[in-house]
């Protein structure tokens, strides 16, 4: 079995489990995998990715409106939407996150989540590049 086809599984057995509201990050891996609420799932290479841009929330928007990361793949545009994404971007760079999850809007709400500092995508959009 590929090490890519191994990665899907494991994190396809940890989009079944209970760490759903988890991004998943860790050495170089081969691929990404992006799960949306309605149980989607995406599997892209990394070899394919092209870049990545980071638009953060406005001054004087926080808690109103989301961070956003814009990748692009060889045929792909994916835009994760959420809060904290910056801090997505070194992993990202470097091909060390493996699974993205869409966590629900009404889990960002609960006060011990807000005061989190850790990412969260709230939605994910998968679009064929341009």
């Amino acid at each position: 079995m590929g090490q890519f086809r191994k990665q899907l599984e494991a994190a396809r057995t940890l989009a079944d489990g209970d760490e759903m509201e988890s991004i998943r990050l860790g050495g170089s891996t081969v691929g990404l995998l992006l799960v949306k609420m309605n149980r989607e799932h995406y599997a892209l290479s990394w070899a394919h990715f092209a870049n990545a841009k980071y638009f953060p929330t406005a001054p004087g928007d926080e808690g109103t409106a989301d961070d956003r990361i814009e990748m692009e793949f060889s045929s792909l545009v994916v835009t994760l939407y959420g809060r904290n994404l910056g801090k997505l971007m070194d992993s990202i760079s470097e091909h060390r996150i493996s699974y993205v999850p869409e966590s629900a809007e009404r889990y960002l709400m609960t006060d011990h989540v807000r005061n989190l500092e850790r990412p969260i995508v709230t939605r994910i959009d998968v679009e064929k590049r341009r």
